[in-house]
């Protein structure tokens, strides 16, 4: 194949299986239970539609807090298959830096923004439909916006969507910008997001 592509992102997807979901529900509904039942949550910032227990100004970790261990573990899993695909070892730890649970009403949405300084992001999806809202990255090409060349194949789009689906985790370098498409059913989707840091083996 004469063309290359370079300067590529990273996006990964995984999926937690039934036993493994089933675990990690239950750990996420006593959160939100005990969350709610401490006022813990929040309205998001000039999101209406959003409640979350993300702390703005301060430190969030839900994971932490509320001891998630089986959640934690799934993450750090499909971390290391992250990395490995990337064929990346100068890693041999991970932290949870910050962690918090979205849960996003009817006309629910969120804006367009990335998570830095932390190195790499994700995405858990509780409950959902399929239908509640996608998860969309943003090319970090700026030159797409401006030019119709090559961004009209799908190798080289502006975009890329991921519907949500309960048990999947989603993962990506944390400076790539994203937002969620807007809730036009009537139900609610849950999800945990979360910023890892990722810990070098010592020279």
């Amino acid at each position: 194949m004469p063309t290359k592509f370079w300067f590529a992102t990273p996006i990964y997807k995984g999926a937690l299986s039934s036993e493994e979901q089933a675990l990690v529900a239950q750990e996420i509904d006593q959160a939100i239970q005990d969350s709610q039942a401490t006022a813990a949550f929040g309205m998001a910032w000039r999101e209406p539609a959003l409640s979350t227990t993300f702390k703005y100004g301060g430190q969030s970790n839900i994971i932490k807090e509320r001891n998630l261990r089986h959640l934690a573990n799934q993450i750090a899993k499909h971390t290391q298959l992250f990395c490995a695909e990337l064929k990346i070892d100068r890693y041999q730890s991970m932290d949870i830096e910050n962690s918090w649970i979205n849960v996003s009403k009817p006309n629910g949405f969120q804006f367009a923004h990335s998570h830095e300084p932390s190195m790499v992001s994700g995405v858990y999806y509780h409950k959902t439909s399929g239908k509640d809202g996608s998860i969309i990255f943003e090319s970090p090409n700026v030159y797409f916006t401006a030019y119709d060349f090559p961004n009209n194949s799908a190798e080289c789009s502006q975009t890329a969507e991921y519907a949500p689906i309960a048990g999947r985790i989603l993962l990506f370098p944390s400076w790539l910008r994203h937002l969620v498409d807007v809730n036009q059913t009537q139900e609610e989707r849950i999800s945990l997001s979360f910023n890892l840091r990722l810990r070098r083996k010592p020279d």
